[in-house]
């Protein structure tokens, strides 16, 4: 078993005590952590759902773990949807650094005086977090800048806390059954890789390009910042700075609230069904409403790419989900998803139209909070389909679309609201120009397939002509009947020679002359004869399926056996 580094300790048990504080105490003590518990800390708890206790712990353990429940909020396949829409709350604001100390990372990275590169530099951030914070400046020619620059101390501090957080999954590995599709050990994976990524400015300044000059022919009215790269490194990213108000300082009663809501419903219709890129994090606080009640996006570290087969899919979804077709629903997820075994059809499909039936006709504010898109991904999980990242990072930016409609616009009818785009995607589907191009591609896979069928129909031929052609058929029944039947065939073996045995050595303890070391000789080997039979038997008993204690007597048995046979070479010595 991993045991946890004498460097880590301190901040091992300081992790457990904050988790036996909320709660989890018992469950640590049953996959072996109790040791490192503080006294009666496995008692201890609130009666907060579990979910909250989860978000309030990762709070209270700091920055990484805030970091690590957001990265989980996104992915409601890694976690239970239930606690994944509640760390989608979790806020990461943390005190900033000093201008000092992100003046060095600016000049080093750049190559040159932050005067130089910037003119203007506020000390005073725009917003701080654990992995960066932003800054407002100016470049040479005026142009107003926002500058994002990473912490210069949270590679070694991750570092840290992603060694003690391996440990203690590798510790509870195979003892804490999660729900959901990843060990402990897979979801430390999955958050460093998410770190990683995230870490890498390179890569969201990729993204921010991409995804700008994806809506921008489409939909060139909503704002995507500009990248400025070279003034854009690893740890410093400098976009052009947005002016305006947070989406999440909407209200209901906001005129600007109708308008930002169908925009934001129209783009992310555009992202998925026709630019096939899409922002992965669409959280009120990564969207402003610009001058002009424009809509603007912000944050690109999480950006989904839709591939050509994920897109038909997704439509088959989205389609049924607004024309309230549990059928094509439940057809879809199995064409997109890997069950885990078999997948009761009827049942999954009544748990579809259930939840379909919550949707239809009722305004977003008699609809509750709970129903929303993920959960039709917990739907198909409880099912045992397992769908990839791809689809469960979709579903959730969608979830976030839909809460965003739900607290902007409390009256509408959701379904009604999406209706147009849905009959807009479906003319297209349905279009001769999609159809032509779904043709086409048919047939070059067909072409691709069908250029082979000559060459291995000679192939065939010359088999069959050399009498090498083989048919083997395997019936896994029989072959599992054969090899029972062998077993039974041994056993009944070894038990008819133990009997033999057991039998003759009764007969040979009878009284015979003859001495070897005082002892009769007939005994001697009548002895040796009744040892060898009880050790047939345990043999027999052991290969076979019979309940723990008959086990555990055959074993006993084995054991007086040897005991016996040792105490008679001793005597005899």
């Amino acid at each position: 078993m991993q045991r946890i580094s004498v460097a880590d300790l301190p901040r091992v048990r300081t992790i457990l005590g904050v988790l036996s504080r909320h709660g989890f105490g018992r469950m640590l003590v049953s996959v072996g952590l109790g040791e490192h518990l503080p006294e009666g800390g496995e008692g201890s708890g609130s009666d907060a759902p579990w979910p909250r206790r989860v978000r309030d712990a990762l709070v209270e353990l700091g920055p990484t773990f805030v970091k690590l429940g957001q990265i989980l909020s996104v992915r409601p396949d890694v976690v239970p949807v239930a606690l994944a829409q509640e760390l989608q709350s979790l806020q990461d604001r943390v005190p900033p650094v000093g201008f000092d100390a992100v003046r060095r990372v600016v000049e080093e990275d750049l190559g040159r005086p932050i005067e130089e590169a910037f003119p203007e530099f506020s000390p005073e951030p725009l917003a701080a977090a654990s992995i960066a914070q932003v800054h407002r400046a100016r470049l040479p020619d005026g142009t107003p800048v926002a500058v994002k620059v990473r912490r210069p101390d949270i590679v070694p501090l991750i570092a840290a806390d992603l060694r003690i957080l391996r440990t203690l999954a590798r510790l509870i590995e195979g003892r804490l059954d999660l729900p959901g599709v990843y060990t402990p050990v897979g979801i430390v994976n999955e958050f460093e890789a998410a770190l990683t990524q995230e870490l890498d400015f390179h890569r969201e300044a990729q993204n921010a390009e991409r995804f700008r000059a994806s809506l921008a022919q489409t939909h060139p009215e909503i704002g995507v910042p500009r990248v400025f790269s070279d003034r854009s490194t690893l740890q410093v990213l400098v976009l052009e700075l947005f002016e305006g108000d947070p989406v999440s300082a909407l209200t209901a009663a906001d005129a600007r609230s109708g308008p930002v809501c169908r925009s934001l419903l129209e783009a992310s219709f555009t992202q998925v069904f026709v630019n096939g890129l899409f922002h992965g994090d669409p959280h009120p606080g990564n969207l402003l409403v610009l001058p002009g009640g424009r809509l603007g996006y912000l944050d690109f570290g999480l950006v989904g790419v839709i591939t050509g087969e994920v897109r038909e899919v997704v439509s088959s979804l989205f389609l049924a989900i607004v024309f309230k077709d549990a059928d094509a629903f439940v057809m879809a997820v199995m064409r997109a998803g890997a069950s885990r075994g078999p997948v009761d059809v009827r049942a999954f499909r009544s748990d579809v139209e259930h939840l379909m039936a919550r949707f239809h006709g009722a305004s977003l504010a008699t609809v509750s909070e709970r129903a929303n898109l993920l959960e039709f991904l917990d739907v198909a999980m409880r099912h045992g389909l397992v769908l990839p990242r791809e689809y469960a990072i979709l579903a959730r930016a969608a979830a976030l679309v839909y809460g965003l409609t739900h607290a902007l616009l409390p009256d509408a009818d959701i379904v009604a609201e999406v209706r147009p785009l849905a009959e807009r995607l479906l003319a297209r589907t349905l279009s001769p120009e999609h159809m032509a191009e779904e043709a086409a591609r048919t047939l070059f896979q067909a072409r691709a397939s069908l250029s082979h069928v000559p060459l291995q129909v000679t192939h065939l031929l010359g088999e069959l002509e050399a009498d090498r052609f083989v048919v083997r058929v395997r019936d896994l029944d029989a072959e599992a009947a054969r090899a029972e039947i062998r077993r039974a065939g041994v056993r009944i073996a070894a038990a008819l020679s133990g009997a033999a045995l057991g039998v003759s050595g009764a007969i040979l303890l009878a009284p015979a002359e003859g001495r070897v070391a005082g002892v009769p000789l007939v005994r001697v080997l009548g002895v040796v004869l009744v040892l060898a039979s009880a050790w047939v038997w345990t043999l027999v008993l052991a290969t076979t399926h019979l309940p723990p204690l008959v086990q555990r007597t055959s074993h006993r048995i084995s054991g007086l056996a040897r005991f016996l046979f040792d105490a008679f070479r001793s005597r005899k010595g």
